[in-house]
């Protein structure tokens, strides 16, 4: 497996610890348990702090100043063929994000007001779909 790959496959399931335990905030959040929603937050914050950390220590990413901002937003690329591959993931994922933000414009009234247990499973499909997407173009692309 290519060190890209292997960028890849491990960001790709720290996002989806992190990302459950922020879908379990705010679930606990809304069912009034306070407690285990900060717990849930914490838990989502140390798998953030862990996935940077393996990716600059294992991987050798080199981090901006603030450590959250890439000195290289495609850092994870090693050559011109990783290069094309991420150009048309990237392309597909748009369409992903602007389908994302174009229902949470409609129906945000609808989301915050009537419906809390909706807005729990949009936040969930807008944080698991992209990531999902993401990992599945990229091995498909990537015969390797």
């Amino acid at each position: 497996m290519s060190k890209t790959k292997q960028i890849i496959h491990t960001t790709f399931w720290f996002n989806n610890i992190w990302q459950g335990t922020l879908v379990l905030t705010v679930l606990f959040a809304n069912l009034n348990y306070y407690n285990y929603a900060i717990f849930a937050a914490l838990i989502s914050f140390l798998f953030i702090f862990l996935e940077l950390l393996t990716l600059k220590r294992k991987y050798n990413v080199k981090f901006g100043n603030n450590m959250y901002q890439s000195k290289n937003i495609l850092y994870f690329i090693s050559d011109e063929r990783d290069k094309e591959i991420a150009y048309k993931v990237h392309t597909k994922l748009i369409i992903t994000y602007q389908f994302i933000i174009a229902i949470a414009i409609i129906f945000s009234t609808y989301f915050l007001r009537e419906n809390h247990l909706l807005f729990i499973v949009w936040v969930a499909l807008a944080l698991y779909v992209p990531n999902i997407q993401y990992y599945v173009l990229w091995n498909h692309y990537d015969k390797d």
